[in-house]
């Protein structure tokens, strides 16, 4: 059986919409559940768990947009990608405000429902973590409280660094900026590790747990976003954060990675969806 993860709910009052739907996301190792209207909709969503919801706006019964209202309010962590066989921009604006991860034309491409479905999971996890991060660093906040009365000259200097920094991504739209961290460990010297092929083996400046493919206890790791809970407790992160400010810094570096890995994913899959409808 497979896990919720894979799983899809399809909303469309046409069957062969839902079957061409079907046959595309199965033959992908996706999960399908239908249903023709928006209250069988929202039966399905209170007895299963779904990764992503497919949604038609004009349905019998509750319309799309009232169901794409209902599920973000109870439902926020459900990725939604409307279908709709009108070209509205104001539509599409409306849904995408209420908490849609896409608004696609029929008819519809199997590359284009591939690319939006794989864009609104990543993005979702990417989400996940992000929250993940600001839950860490309200938690730091609540544990430290009594270091913030004690440092309060530490502590305002780096939020206004903070602050400063997050005027400047603002700004400049520049997901590129970072907090300057004079304790970054070189993880090969204080791990005295050997794998001279590792990414960061002699590299300057690096932050291990943010690079793909390092060999950290022996074992080639992944990427950022699935390894950045162990990461956490590493050795080398700890001493990279031997103070509040600094683990403040890095959290907010952690969070920068992120919304820079889905700006450069969002913008290179619209690309290739260019190119391909060019083509």
């Amino acid at each position: 059986m497979l896990s919720s993860t894979k799983k899809i709910l399809i909303v469309d009052d046409e069957k062969p919409i839902r079957d061409l739907l079907v046959r595309w996301l199965t033959a992908e190792g996706y999960s399908c559940q239908t249903a023709e209207n928006g209250q069988i909709a929202l039966d399905l969503l209170e007895k299963e768990t779904f990764a992503l919801m497919i949604l038609d706006i004009m349905l019998p019964v509750i319309s799309g947009m009232e169901v794409l209202d209902k599920t973000t309010l109870k439902h926020k962590n459900l990725p939604i990608i409307m279908i709709s066989a009108v070209s509205n921009p104001q539509i599409a604006k409306r849904t995408l405000g209420l908490g849609a991860y896409g608004y696609i034309i029929k008819p519809f491409e199997r590359e284009e429902i591939l690319i939006n479905i794989e864009n609104a999971m990543q993005r979702q996890r990417l989400e996940e973590i992000n929250q993940a991060h600001q839950n860490k660093l309200e938690e730091l906040v609540a544990k430290r409280s009594t270091e913030i009365i004690n440092h309060k000259n530490e502590m305002e200097e780096a939020l206004n660094k903070l602050s400063g920094l997050m005027d400047q991504v603002v700004a400049e739209k520049n997901f590129a900026v970072r907090f300057e961290n004079p304790a970054l460990k070189k993880c090969y010297e204080l791990l005295d590790c050997q794998k001279k092929d590792c990414p960061c083996y002699g590299a300057e400046g690096m932050r291990c747990w943010q690079i793909a493919g390092t060999y950290c206890g022996g074992v080639v790791q992944g990427e950022f976003t699935k390894k950045h809970k162990a990461c956490s407790e590493c050795p080398v992160f700890k001493s990279s954060t031997p103070n509040y400010t600094l683990q403040i810094g890095e959290h907010f570096n952690n969070m920068m990675n992120i919304l820079q890995s889905m700006h450069h994913k969002t913008k290179e899959d619209y690309e290739k969806l260019k190119g391909s409808k060019n083509s």
